[in-house]
């Protein structure tokens, strides 16, 4: 064997042969500290949270569009689905309060997060309350205009052509369309005002941002979900690293106290 390679082997003989002193005692109790807290860092529970939150705006978006159907139905004076409004309207209640509670155990993960949370569910229980106040309001508007136009056809019908304009107005009440009352207080005239005031929170319902801040929110907790995964691999390599370092020192250990 060259004298060069007898270098590394003596090297190796002087340490194995060192008796153990405090240094190394020292080492392997950092190194168990490290260990642990690389442990306790690779348990934390963020990830389940942020995947429960996720899940539950998905919800919350789909159940939001349900609710916006059967608004829209109402809206063109159609015959809606009560029992699936209240449902969703039920799960919506359910759906954000839950997300209040994940937002709370999530904690201040980030400002951004915690501003369009409050933001969201602000908006989702100002759209809710505005969406029943609107069922039930357009419910008793559609049994009027029924009420009128069965009535007016009954005067057309008598030969009575004066009702012919109020008609055409309830047929185009009926497509959606605002129209803007004349200046009197009948009761036809009235009913004309309430339309323009429902049509008003209906175009303000459609402008709701619980969509737009529910797809930011996922997408924001997605982002952390990744920046989280990556973060737990560097741990997990670092708890290798370290494993394979105190293994090789109790190697050595062992071999001293053979010596």
């Amino acid at each position: 064997m060259s004298p060069l390679n007898l270098v590394p082997v003596q090297q190796l003989r002087k340490l194995l042969n060192r008796p153990v002193g405090y240094g190394t005692i020292l080492t392997m109790l950092v190194a168990t500290l490290l260990m642990t807290s690389l442990f306790w860092k690779s348990q934390t529970p963020e990830i389940q949270v942020y995947t429960e939150a996720i899940n539950n705006l998905v919800e919350l978006k789909y159940f939001d569009m349900r609710m916006e159907r059967e608004l829209e139905a109402v809206r063109q004076f159609g015959m809606p689905d009560l029992q699936n409004f209240r449902s969703a309207i039920t799960v919506l209640r359910d759906l954000g309060q839950e997300y209040g509670s994940l937002s709370l155990e999530n904690g201040a993960s980030s400002g951004s997060i915690d501003s369009l949370s409050i933001q969201l569910e602000r908006q989702l229980f100002t759209r809710i309350g505005l969406a029943e106040r609107l069922m039930s309001s357009r419910i008793l508007m559609r049994a009027h205009v029924d009420s009128l136009q069965s009535a007016w056809t009954l005067q057309l019908s008598q030969g009575q052509r004066g009702v012919y304009g109020k008609l055409d107005t309830l047929q185009r009440l009926r497509a959606g369309e605002v129209l803007v009352p004349p200046q009197d207080s009948t009761e036809f005239n009235q009913l004309l005002v309430i339309n323009q005031r429902q049509q008003a929170a209906f175009q303000l319902s459609r402008e709701s941002q619980v969509q737009l801040l529910a797809d930011e929110l996922i997408a924001r907790y997605r982002l952390l979900s990744h920046d989280l995964l990556l973060s737990k691999e560097r741990v997990t390599r670092a708890f290798y690293i370290l494993s394979l370092l105190s293994l090789i020192v109790v190697m050595i250990l062992a071999a001293r106290m053979k010596k």
